[in-house]
């Protein structure tokens, strides 16, 4: 049966391969973005509408609902994928860069959450948000990108909670490393970003910026060690219509995979060591068993 779905950030990358992902196998996709020329490049595709939608335009989102509205169907899906990445250490950020990033990247997925959520009761739909595996640790250069990460994640456990007993569904998507635009559009205040690090910052930050622009001439590397958005586009249709969606879909590399289950193990590891809170090793063993049977 066809269903509506809203897919944010459609322009590139992981929303676009998703739209048309979703478009094929029959159903309605809303295809949110920001400007002009990626409207009009998704224009005249069967079962897909684009539609002009800033998450962080509050007028854009009163819109899309009076059109979502007219259209007299539920929407079944919303599928909160518009990001916004960025490379830095914590001293070179300005305060203005990062407000923005969490205005896209947390406070979007609230804004449309609860702009849609009347429609979603009405369909029992599913919510999917787009996060990544730097919510569950992070790295050098990448402290407001993975704080961001990680209130969404906190977001989405809490949502999830919240709309479970009226029927509606709530997945988190982590990706590692995907073929996107996202670093490109980013690309040139990362690098203004990395040239404006202090001391003694700035030795690593000069380490950082020579490497991209070595990658930047050897661009296959970049393709070599990142996923497909397909990978990503399949875990979606996954979550919105499994009739057991996970809870979480951790999408990469075997490479990744490898290290964010060493980084989940190292943190329970280092929570057993509080005194009141201690299992011996048979114990943690168990309940490791009882949530892999």
């Amino acid at each position: 049966m066809n269903k509506q779905i809203l897919v944010t950030g459609a322009s590139s990358g992981i929303g676009l391969c998703l739209v048309h992902h979703l478009s094929s196998i029959g159903h309605t996709v809303y295809a949110g973005v920001r400007k002009p020329d990626d409207f009009n490049q998704l224009v005249g595709f069967k079962n897909i509408i684009p539609v002009m939608l800033d998450v962080t335009n509050k007028t854009h989102i009163s819109e899309f609902i009076k059109r979502l509205k007219a259209s007299n169907k539920p929407l079944y899906g919303l599928v909160n994928n518009a990001g916004l990445g960025g490379v830095g250490h914590f001293n070179a950020w300005q305060e203005d860069e990062i407000k923005t990033m969490f205005d896209v990247n947390v406070f979007g997925p609230w804004r449309l959450s609860k702009a849609c959520i009347s429609s979603l009761l009405e369909g029992k739909g599913r919510i999917v948000n787009i996060g990544a595996q730097n919510s569950i640790g992070s790295c050098e250069f990448l402290g407001p990108y993975a704080m961001t990460k990680s209130a969404l994640d906190s977001f989405t456990e809490s949502l999830r909670c919240e709309v479970a007993e009226f029927g509606v569904k709530v997945s988190l998507i982590q990706p590692g490393s995907i073929k996107s635009k996202m670093e490109e559009s980013t690309h040139k205040s990362s690098m203004e970003r990395l040239g404006r690090s202090s001391y003694p910052f700035d030795t690593r930050a000069k380490v950082l910026i020579n490497h991209i622009l070595e990658q930047e001439e050897r661009a296959q590397y970049i393709e070599q060690n990142a996923s497909e958005p397909e990978f990503v586009s399949h875990a979606v249709e996954h979550a919105l219509f499994s009739d057991e969606p996970k809870e979480r879909y951790v999408i990469g590399t075997h490479h990744e995979g490898k290290q964010t289950i060493e980084k989940l193990l190292k943190r329970v590891a280092q929570t057993n060591q509080n005194p009141d809170l201690h299992y011996s090793r048979n114990e943690l063993i168990e309940i490791l068993d009882r949530y892999l049977a």
